[in-house]
């Protein structure tokens, strides 16, 4: 039994205290005794509930969470599908539902399905539904990939038949430019020609298995190209363009090959199609087997926004001539932003009809003209303020922020601040640090080009391939870039044990400076990362080289996302921010001819990055690169409805005084 346990009477507690209470105190009651049972209350009886069950079918995680349109896209398997689905209509969740369900009604096996993604994100997402909607299935039971995963996995197994090195080593998208930079300045070019270099070499290696050349290469580059991939044989490596390039070389040249794995996965899916390019379609369509295999695919041709990496959005429009007999349909249901955003978005597309709305929150779209890029920064500091409800008791003393303001409980996690060009986010982040705001700058830099994943990551390199004298130039040269005199020798080093415990004892070894809170989370997901691979450095090296920085966004606790819209492609929050929103940035031309379509699409992806609110920004000077350029609104701005887009309201608000009076004590 449980009981109260008295340390002193009343009498003693009054005679220790020595004064009076300031409140009145209740009078003390005596517990009662045991024998002085409390009489038995009268209770009335309750008439018992029947539930009953009769009619009422059981919950079904597959398809009931779905509206009538995914559940269409769901269900049908009569020929190929093409879903199109529009930012915040549940493409996800169509795509793993549908796998689901044709995984438990038998129709496929496990291990008969292949999809395809573009991002180890993506890929570990899509596994994760898949496994929590089928109990009893492992994620790694379904094939679910990259393509640049899935090709170096054919590459390994099959490379030999033509006449690749088994043991090619992967090389980075950094090591490439890397490369690539000197090549160039063996030939006496410039740096200029790197940039021109890079974005051509996708072209010039897909014509050497298409057959076709790439339009307007110089032959200057095509010249620099030869050299580029006599190096890399040279070093037995193979990029990540190389990976795709040669799968579908070797399935043209050994259509038995094509032909085994597409009877291995006749079931096959492809997340985000708009942003495939030719050869990834060609790989695709080398899989269908006629009348053996079946392709679903999934996207939205106006969330088309990596042209510049080689994807072409016609690939999406040319589904049904690439796989006759297919099927479309459009799923039309957001569930992300309000009416005001869809609108808005719809009519800058030049849409007739915005996706239909699910939200109930309702506010304009605003906009905000400012002087300058810093004025602009102080102004976005200025919201975030009102937003959450202030951020100091300056915000409040100085009338910035009203003590009613911050009634949406956000936090800062639930704002997102975007821009066209990298180089926009330093004013931002300064103004950010000066208020105290808690911020995480988010990029395109991989995992490996982070410190001390950076050092780590070549140092491995030099354990797996001891004689490969570019690995140790390159491990040296992140040495002295991070200003560490510990070089360390692979013969010295044990590389027994797990992958894990050889990180520890690399950083021990480095004598690393691992303080700060970003290299802590950077170390925390190398190491995550390691724990799938029990030892093997060569499937882990991969598998870093493998990685791209829109994998690896850091997110560290409760802060405002600072990044690229490329970068925000996939993500969303209930606050955003687009600033920058000017001709010459938006659409972008400071560097030449830009895809003015496309620009358009990738101001539409920042739009619907929204839930609730959504602010843009522009200026009238702009400093970028240490010049200062005279800037307009972006001709984007005048496309969405004057209803719709509203000025943003940006005076301070002031408290009423109220006449001086003298307190009372009561």
């Amino acid at each position: 039994e449980y009981g109260i346990i008295h340390l002193f009477e009343d009498s003693e507690k009054q005679a220790i205290t020595g004064q009076m209470a300031l409140f009145k105190q209740e009078k003390h009651r005596s517990p009662k005794q045991p024998d002085q049972a409390p009489r038995p209350k009268k209770t009335r009886k309750k008439k018992q509930k029947v539930v009953t069950t009769k009619g009422v079918l059981p919950a079904d995680p597959i398809l009931d969470p779905l509206n009538p349109e995914q559940k269409s896209a769901v269900l049908y398997q009569d020929s190929h599908l093409l879903v199109v689905a529009g930012p915040g209509t549940g493409k996800t969740m169509t795509l793993t539902h549908r796998i689901a369900y044709l995984i438990r009604k038998g129709i496929a096996k496990p291990e008969q399905v292949l999809a395809l993604t573009f991002t180890r994100k993506a890929a570990r997402e899509m596994e994760n539904r898949i496994s929590k909607l089928l109990e009893g299935l492992t994620a790694d039971e379904v094939h679910v990939s990259t393509f640049h995963s899935f090709c170096l996995e054919i590459l390994r197994s099959e490379g030999e038949k033509i006449g690749l090195y088994p043991e090619f080593i992967l090389f980075t998208e950094i090591d490439a430019r890397s490369l690539a930079q000197e090549v160039l300045s063996e030939s006496g070019e410039g740096k200029r020609v790197t940039g021109k270099f890079l974005k051509a070499l996708p072209g010039m290696k897909a014509g050497t298995v298409l057959g076709q050349a790439e339009p307007q290469v110089e032959n200057k580059l095509m010249s620099l190209f030869t050299k580029y991939q006599t190096v890399l044989r040279d070093l037995g490596m193979l990029d990540l363009d190389d990976l795709e390039v040669e799968t579908l070389r070797l399935f043209r040249d050994h259509p038995d090959i094509a032909c085994d794995y597409g009877e291995k996965f006749p079931w096959v899916f492809v997340d985000e199609y708009q942003d495939t390019n030719l050869i990834q379609v060609e790989l695709v369509k080398a899989l269908i087997q006629t009348g053996k295999s079946q392709i679903c695919v999934i996207g939205d041709p106006d969330q088309a926004i990596y042209g510049f990496r080689g994807a072409d959005v016609g690939n999406f429009h040319r589904f049904g001539e690439d796989f006759p007999g297919a099927e479309e349909i459009t799923l039309t249901r957001n569930y992300r932003s309000t009416k005001e955003i869809l609108q808005g978005a719809a009519a800058l597309m030049g849409k007739e009809k915005p996706l239909e709305c699910q939200s109930s929150n309702a506010a304009p779209v605003s906009f905000a003209a400012c002087l300058t890029d810093s004025e602009e920064a102080e102004m976005i500091v200025e919201q975030v303020e009102r937003l959450i409800g202030g951020t100091t008791y300056f915000s409040l003393d100085s009338g910035r922020v009203a003590s009613h303001e911050g009634d949406l409980s956000l936090g800062f996690g639930d704002i997102g601040v975007l821009f066209r060009l990298n180089v926009q986010g330093d004013a931002l982040e300064k103004a950010l640090d000066r208020a105290g705001i808690p911020f995480i700058r988010s990029g395109e830099t991989p995992l490996i080009a982070r410190y001390p994943v950076n050092i780590l990551w070549r140092f491995f390199q030099t354990l797996q391939y001891p004689d490969n004298l570019y690995y140790a130039k390159l491990y040296k040269q992140s040495l002295s870039e991070a200003a560490i005199t510990k070089e360390q020798s692979a013969e010295a080093f044990e590389t027994h044990g797990a992958l894990s415990e050889l990180i520890d004892s690399a950083i021990t070894l480095h004598d690393f400076e691992c303080s700060s809170e970003e290299s802590i989370e950077t170390l925390r997901r190398l190491k995550q990362l390691a724990a799938n691979f029990e030892g093997n450095i060569e499937t882990f090296l991969d598998t870093l080289s493998l990685e791209r920085g829109i994998d690896h966004a850091l997110v560290l606790g409760d802060r405002v996302g600072l990044m690229s819209i490329h970068a925000a492609k996939g993500l969303e929050w209930p606050v955003v921010f687009i600033t920058g929103c000017e001709d010459q940035l938006m659409p972008c031309t400071l560097f030449g001819s830009r895809d003015e379509e496309e620009e358009r699409r990738l101001f539409y992806v920042g739009m619907t990055r929204a839930r609730s609110r959504l602010i843009l920004s522009h200026v009238k000077r702009r400093t970028l690169n240490g010049r200062v350029l005279t800037m307009d609104p972006s001709p984007f701005l005048d496309d969405i409805p004057k209803d719709i887009l509203i000025p943003l309201e940006r005076r301070g608000w002031k408290p009423r005084k109220k006449p001086h009076r003298q307190l009372k004590l009561f």
